[in-house]
């Protein structure tokens, strides 16, 4: 299911910290195979199942520790749906993570982590930065997309959903900032999102929306909260 090479080189400052410290993580070429049997089962399940099961030891606080130049490069993984009968790959996978740190000193630096690929030929690219382990986890991310294939994902909406979409090719352009103050989070969304070629019908096959492009200009979130506050 997964194959692939690694590099790990640990650091003296281990042993000052009394804590994990590792300079660099790289994983090169790593080939995912993942297979989904039917809408239950995939290659994976038992492993799931395994590491799903809870610890019978009392849970503890979080475990210091501090790993640099985090790098996944020409990553592939392979999707065989066989319950409907696709196919898909991610294919160019690179995720860039300067460092990942819960050390007092380091939580509230920011890191600035890259994450690209091509998901069925359409490019992807994810920049940005985050404080994943500050109490304000304040991140900022910037997501392009390229001509993505909306049917191929619209087919893992659930049944229930009243439509179908027969055609349709999706671009984004988005800068998507997120924080928490409190229990309160903060999202804020800016940029643009273009549908081309829409063809979107009933369950029946009556047309519903049919268009040559359409843009989108997302609205501004000022205070989402969990229900879902919206202007």
């Amino acid at each position: 299911m997964f194959r692939g090479s690694s590099v790990v080189r640990t650091s003296w400052a281990s042993l000052f910290k009394l804590a994990p410290v590792v300079n660099e993580l790289k994983i090169d070429s790593p080939h995912i195979n993942v297979v989904r049997y039917d809408a239950q089962h995939f290659n994976f399940s038992d492993l799931i199942k395994k590491f799903s099961k809870p610890s019978p030891e009392p849970s503890k606080p979080s475990a210091k520790f501090s790993v640099s130049n985090i790098r996944i490069e020409n990553g592939n993984v392979s999707f065989d749906d066989r319950l409907l009968n696709a196919k898909h790959v991610v294919d160019r996978f690179a995720l860039h993570i300067p460092f990942i740190a819960t050390l007092p000193s380091a939580t509230e630096i920011f890191v600035t982590p890259l994450l690209q690929a091509r998901i069925d030929g359409s490019p992807l690219l994810v920049k940005g930065r985050t404080k994943p382990f500050s109490q304000s986890r304040e991140s900022e991310v910037a997501l392009s997309l390229d001509d993505l294939d909306v049917p191929q994902m619209a087919a893992y909406a659930p049944a229930s959903v009243p439509v179908a979409v027969k055609s349709g090719k999706l671009s984004t352009d988005l800068n998507v900032s997120f924080s928490i103050a409190g229990d309160t989070p903060t999202i804020r969304i800016e940029g643009s999102a273009d549908l081309a070629d829409l063809d979107v019908t009933d369950k029946a096959n009556a047309p519903l929306v049919k268009a040559a492009r359409l843009h989108r200009m997302p609205s501004h979130c000022a205070a989402c909260t969990s229900s879902t506050r919206s202007r």
